[in-house]
Formats: C-alpha cells, structure tokens, sequence
C-alpha cells in the first residue's frame, strides 16, 4: 500500500521518483565505496610511513655513512655518520651540492671529473670507487654509488670507512 501522499501521484511521477531514489542509492553506494578506498588507502600511506621512517632509523644507525643525492648534485638527506664524517651538522650538509662538501677538491665548486653520481645516473647502474681519501680527514673509505629513478632521480651513496692499516688502496 502506497502512503497517503503518494496515491494522488501520477504513474510517470512514482516511475520519476523511484529513479530518483534508485540513483541516490548508487551514487551512496559509490560514496561508500570510495571512503572504503580511501581509510584504506590512507591505512596504506600510514603503514608506508611508519615503515620508511624505520627505514631512516635503520639508515641513522649505520656506521656508514648514507647520503641521498639528487640530479642537481644537491644532498637531500643524510644520516648520522655522514656528519661525523664531513664534521657538519645536518642542517648544514642538506642542500649542499655534493662537489662542495664530498669533492676531490673539497670546497670546489664545480662537478668533479668523473663524477660517480653523475655517472652512475647516466648509466642506469651502480658504481663502486674502492678508495677516496676524504680532503677533511685524510681518512680512507670505499664509496658505492646506486642510482634511483622512483619519481626523483639521484643516488643514493654509501661511504664505508676503510679500517684495516694493510690497507694501501689509496696509496
């Protein structure tokens, strides 16, 4: 039985307005569908999070030093060893161009011949140079350099202090 105000109706106006019921409820359907998606989405981007600032933990806690280098040549994230390292603190490394704080030269301003990052960019590959003597320190390292083409290109760098005094690579 049809209420009260829907029996003085026409057959065309019920058919209009059922349709228009019928398309409410896709439309909140989809609506719930895609809050669905997006708790689950965002649900994702949490555990991405949480997961890539473990990872950063991780990085912070190795005795190598890890230095993220983009295109421009420019240090966009450092850990803890890197500061040790080139004696600087964070603040003051980020947004460097690698050839200032990392060069052959050091203090040079311009990309040092046969840079690896560079190199390693061009070629699609990881390098790795046995031994460089840090300009600061006199200390010895190996560097191995992998490339990164995830939305932003760069390389990632890893400077492993050389310990061993039968060591002569660098000689």
């Amino acid at each position: 039985m049809l209420p009260l105000f829907l029996t003085e109706w026409t057959n065309a106006e019920k058919d209009e307005l059922e349709n228009y019921l019928q398309q409410t409820l896709e439309l909140k359907k989809k609506e719930y569908r895609l809050a669905k998606e997006q708790y689950k989405f965002f649900n994702e981007v949490g555990k991405t999070a949480k997961f890539t600032e473990g990872i950063f933990e991780v990085f912070n806690n190795l005795k190598d030093a890890i230095v993220f280098i983009d295109e421009d040549m420019k240090l966009r994230w450092v850990n803890t060893a890197a500061e040790e390292i080139f004696k600087k603190p964070k603040e003051e490394l980020l947004d460097k161009e690698c050839f200032i704080l990392l060069g052959r030269g050091f203090e040079q301003d311009t990309i040092c011949d046969g840079c690896l990052v560079k190199k390693a960019i061009e070629e699609r590959k990881t390098l790795v140079f046995p031994c460089w003597t840090s300009p600061l320190s006199n200390n010895k390292y190996s560097v191995i350099v992998v490339p990164f083409f995830n939305g932003i290109t760069g390389c990632i760098k890893i400077i492993t202090p050389i310990t061993t005094s039968t060591d002569n690579c660098c000689s």
